[in-house]
């Protein structure tokens, strides 16, 4: 389905609750039931992703729909060795807003204005209708509260450039995204600095000082 991300785009995101409302949805609905198959590349949960495919499959009977699941930098290698082989396994991708830049970059995703996208905010879209938020994660601080005791809980990110947070902060390399607001937030200079100090030690994130591949561990190194 090279020739229909914009029908398929449209598609998916009317499994979650959306309808047609235009001529224009109509024909793409119609050019896909042609084609018949639907390829998403995801990097979500494979439970939700499961049973948004479910879904999408009871209204689109005719559209055999089928997912792959891998974490997002898996995703963009598969999708950049794919377009050297000269072929596009894919009709839709789900991916961290850093990914979908890159792909927005390299000329890899189709323009679709859905008459839904204004209905989404200023910063969970582009300008130039190639990509549309579908949810939002938050990124907060942790900690054990058996280990630290409430009046050294930090009150704010600057908080852990005190000296006894040196080599206990784990960070998720992969936190693209967090990494560009705290540079918004704090100022380049600051956040520099912070994000440099943090893990400033030689073991690993499961012990609480350096960077981890997996976002759960830093949540299981925190409860002792």
């Amino acid at each position: 389905m090279k020739a229909h991300h914009r029908c398929v785009l449209w598609l998916f995101v009317s499994i979650v609750g959306l309808s047609f409302t235009s001529v224009q949805a109509s024909e793409w609905k119609d050019k896909a039931e042609a084609e018949g198959k639907l390829t998403w590349y995801a990097s979500l949960g494979a439970t939700d992703a499961r049973r948004m495919i479910d879904r999408f499959k009871e209204v689109y009977p005719k559209i055999d729909a089928q997912f792959y699941r891998a974490g997002d930098a898996q995703l963009m290698e598969r999708i950049l060795a794919e377009s050297r082989a000269g072929k596009f396994d894919w009709d839709v991708v789900s991916t961290t807003g850093f990914y979908a830049y890159n792909l927005k970059k390299r000329g890899m995703l189709a323009v679709y204005d859905s008459p839904e996208r204004k209905f989404i905010r200023a910063g969970h879209k582009d300008a130039q209708a190639t990509w549309t938020s579908i949810y939002t994660n938050y990124t907060v601080l942790g900690y054990n509260s058996r280990l630290v005791s409430r009046e050294n809980v930090p009150k704010s990110h600057a908080d852990l450039l005190k000296p006894i947070w040196r080599g206990q902060v784990g960070v998720v390399q992969t936190a693209y995204e967090w990494f560009a607001v705290m540079l918004q937030g704090m100022g380049q200079e600051k956040g520099l600095a912070s994000c440099a100090s943090w893990p400033s030690s030689s073991r690993s994130c499961a012990t609480g000082g350096r960077y981890s591949r997996s976002w759960s561990r830093p949540a299981r190194s925190i409860q002792g």
